[in-house]
């Protein structure tokens, strides 16, 4: 009887030790994975930060007479659209990327101008159209080349009218939420679009245990 009890005891001490083992070689790797993630993420913004920067860069070349950063770092876009389902549509559209912080939509607006502003309309003279749909947005000037890259290839519309207005102070409040809510949201590898169960493997293997994995008795259950 002594011996068996010796032997039974023998047994649990190992099993705690593999219990053990396995438990901090989970921790290991499970610290391992986290520090491997935190490299990632900042691999990937720094990338991200490049990549606006040449896209930036890129677009100055073709719209720099349209717009330049202002001392507040935050700017007005006026676009005008022929109908409110197209102004509509282009919100929509900008708000996908946070490309903007708000909008005022202004639609049934009365629009005229002198042909001397319009070269691609053949008609001379003063210019009248109505029912137009003028679209107010703010953002900040990092965001500005998208922004009107966007609205073009939405309303399909190179001679889009669109004025930047830079805003000149605002409250450190106000400057603060707009830089934030316009701040583009990257999308590549985003953690709420990984299946956070796909890498989980359980800690030990589980088995159904009996009285006689404490003797030295053949029989077991697993």
């Amino acid at each position: 009887m002594a011996r068996l009890r010796k032997e039974g005891e023998e047994a649990r001490v190992k099993r705690e030790a593999a219990a053990k083992a396995s438990r901090e070689a989970d921790e290991k790797e499970h610290q391992a994975s986290l520090e491997a993630r935190k490299k990632l993420n900042q691999l990937q913004k720094e990338q991200h930060e490049r990549e606006l920067v040449e896209k930036k860069a890129e677009f100055e070349k073709t719209f720099k007479h349209l717009w330049g950063p202002g001392t507040t770092g935050l700017s007005i876009v006026y676009a005008t659209f022929d109908t409110k389902e197209m102004a509509d549509k282009v919100i929509t559209e900008v708000y996908k990327d946070t490309m903007i912080s708000q909008v005022t939509n202004y639609p049934g607006v009365l629009y005229e101008f002198k042909n001397e502003t319009k070269l691609h309309i053949a008609n001379p003279g003063l210019q009248v159209r109505t029912n137009d749909a003028r679209v107010e947005m703010i953002t900040s000037d990092d965001r500005i080349p998208e922004l009107i890259e966007t609205c073009i290839a939405v309303s399909q519309n190179d001679n889009l009218d669109i004025v930047v207005v830079q805003m000149t102070d605002v409250s450190p409040d106000y400057g603060k939420w707009v830089a934030l809510q316009s701040t583009e949201q990257d999308q590549t590898d985003a953690y709420y679009n990984v299946d956070p169960f796909s890498e989980i493997k359980p800690v030990t293997d589980k088995k159904v245990k009996c009285k006689c994995d404490f003797c030295p008795c053949p029989m077991s259950v697993e």
